[in-house]
């Protein structure tokens, strides 16, 4: 639970769409606010945060959308957006990973996905904005140390 709520999603993002380079080492961080001190996760547990993760944000998208979301930067309808890419890649992994148990991954992520809005459908948000006056300042000064892929911006486009 506790690596749930101190976890940077990018690096778990990052992980599961390098999952399958035998050459990548996974490497999952706190949020930068907290140290990106690592988290270490046993293969096992690894795959059981991505299936909580996933199965998590498909119980909660629709009803994000349903109103604006000052702190994670999204008008009404946009938390669709939020990580799209990830999501999906995240029901492919557990999809290939175990079949006979998690197929079902990407058929639930496609049914959630298919009451979206047409008018959001190309809209993406890859990064979790800064949660705090903190996690803002980690961020700048990860900017300013040369971290490139630090949006400037954090709605979704």
């Amino acid at each position: 639970c506790w690596i749930f709520c101190m976890v940077d999603r990018y690096s778990v993002d990052t992980a599961v769409f390098r999952d399958s380079d035998p050459t990548y080492q996974r490497s999952i961080v706190s949020r930068p606010e907290l140290g990106r001190f690592p988290i270490v996760m046993s293969d096992v547990e690894w795959y059981e945060f991505v299936e909580l993760t996933l199965a998590d944000w498909l119980e909660q998208v629709e009803g994000a959308s349903q109103e604006a979301n000052p702190l994670f930067r999204w008008e009404t309808g946009e938390a669709w957006a939020y990580r799209r890419t990830a999501y999906r890649s995240m029901a492919q992994l557990l999809k290939s990973r175990e079949p006979s148990r998690l197929a079902a991954a990407e058929d639930m992520l496609k049914q959630v996905y298919a009451i979206e809005p047409l008018e959001t459908r190309k809209l993406v948000q890859n990064r979790t904005p800064p949660m705090s006056s903190e996690a803002e300042r980690a961020f700048e000064a990860l900017r300013s140390a040369g971290e490139r892929d630090i949006p400037t911006s954090w709605r979704p486009v």
